[in-house]
């Protein structure tokens, strides 16, 4: 969606495309995270590493989400 917000083949605006990926990761983090303690709550367990993966699989997402961001960015201000 970000190329063809930035090659102006959709309405939408390229920052309402970030905004929107954003918001998104951090809704299903915390879906996942959330069913993943309910989980292990109602297990018996009581050790909850797996959610804290949860989150750090996260920011490692969303750290990859940026570069693509600006990688896409930088090819779009060198093209034009």
């Amino acid at each position: 969606m970000g190329n063809k917000a930035l090659n102006k083949s959709i309405s939408t605006n390229y920052i309402v495309i970030c905004i929107l990926s954003f918001f998104m990761q951090l809704i299903f983090t915390f879906i996942s995270f959330v069913t993943a303690i309910f989980a292990i709550t109602n297990s018996g367990n009581k050790c909850a590493t797996g959610a804290v993966g949860i989150i750090l699989i996260s920011i490692i997402i969303s750290l990859f989400m940026i570069l693509i961001i600006v990688f896409q960015l930088i090819r779009k201000k060198a093209t034009t």
